[in-house]
């Protein structure tokens, strides 16, 4: 298991990422930037939701598998097997997909560093391997997201 100053860390990077984007009416590089069409934006969070279960289940596993209805899910996804990787790069690619738009090279980060994740956890590779890809994971998304992602489109009313 990790150390707790690592999840707090993270919680903090994603809590700075947060805060510097409502901080700020303009994006860092808005030339490079885009706005999220509903369905993107929806397609993102869904994923990001789904990556963060998959997240808790591996390492907050009786927290995770004491909420109501998540017992089963989280077992399969502690498992490591076929459903645990199905949960984890469908919501990995969904998230690609939903940010399809981005700057090329940042959008090529995050792909690169979700394979990351995703290699070090289901091939051989130590928690400390695994836990600097995670870390490297949430650190793109929270730029792409900070940086390059302007405010979803909102359909006028007419």
């Amino acid at each position: 298991m990790a150390p707790a100053p690592y999840w707090v860390f993270l919680v903090a990077l994603m809590a700075a990422g947060i805060a510097a984007r409502l901080a700020s009416s303009r994006l860092p590089v808005s030339s490079l930037a885009h706005r999220l069409g509903p369905a993107e934006a929806a397609l993102a969070v869904s994923a990001l939701l789904l990556l963060g279960f998959h997240c808790g289940a591996m390492f907050f596993t009786a927290e995770v598998a004491s909420v109501p209805g998540l017992s089963r899910p989280a077992g399969a996804v502690d498992d490591l097997g076929r459903a645990s990787q199905l949960v984890y790069w469908l919501p990995a690619l969904a998230l690609l997909l939903g940010l399809r738009r981005a700057w090329r090279p940042a959008l090529g980060a995050l792909a690169a560093a979700l394979v990351a994740v995703g290699v070090t956890m289901f091939w051989s590779f130590g928690l400390t391997a695994h836990l600097a890809a995670l870390a490297t994971a949430v650190a793109a998304t929270v730029a792409l997201a900070a940086g390059f992602v302007g405010a979803p489109l909102v359909p006028r009313r007419g």
